[in-house]
């Protein structure tokens, strides 16, 4: 009797543990879990509440600018035209105010008569596209901008420094390119095809 009823025992605590639910007795805030974020995300959100931190102070403090501002992980590029050369000097000041920015790239040229912002996002996408066709290039780690037929070239920790290269030199071959600017900066992740790895 005694066997029996231990069986008897044995069969319902299995029986009560194979019934058991999967489900967790409390679910964790969707606001918790998503939408998940790189750090390519993290770094691209960033760089634009940068770029439009600037823009906001230019509107007030450079009155007349035509100011583009490209932003990647605390450099900032500016391009564009400015009334004067003390405007030029005070957007790249106004810039390294920002406890975040690192380093001030400016490439601002002056018009006194009325400042003009001829921007090409098309050669500045055709200049992305020409890059992101190189199979070791990460892209997500790229910003390109493209004012007055000039292409700049912004980055860090991007992979294969020499697939970049190539790419641009195809950029200098559009239609439209007068002058590649790179500011890439080689970061921990970059190499360059000659470079040898040993394990």
């Amino acid at each position: 009797m005694r066997v029996t009823s231990s069986l008897i025992t044995i069969l319902i605590s299995m029986l009560a543990i194979t019934s058991c639910s999967t489900q967790a007795a409390y679910k964790v805030s969707s606001e918790l879990t998503a939408p998940y974020y790189t750090d390519a995300d993290n770094q691209a959100k960033d760089d634009k509440d940068l770029q439009n931190k600037l823009k906001s102070l230019y509107k007030t403090q450079i009155p007349g600018n035509a100011i583009d501002i490209t932003a990647y992980s605390g450099e900032v590029l500016l391009v564009g035209q400015v009334p004067s050369s003390s405007d030029k000097t005070r957007a790249a000041a106004i810039a390294k105010q920002i406890p975040y920015v690192k380093q001030v790239d400016n490439y601002l040229t002056i018009n006194a008569n009325k400042p003009v912002l001829n921007s090409n996002s098309s050669l500045a996408d055709k200049a992305m596209a020409r890059i992101k066709s190189q199979s070791d290039i990460d892209a997500q780690y790229v910003r390109v901008n493209a004012v007055d037929g000039v292409v700049y070239i912004m980055g860090s920790n991007l992979g294969n420094l020499t697939a970049l290269n190539k790419a641009i030199n195809g950029i200098y071959a559009m239609e439209g390119v007068t002058q590649v600017v790179n500011l890439v900066k080689p970061g921990d992740k970059d190499y360059t095809e000659s470079d040898t790895y040993v394990d």
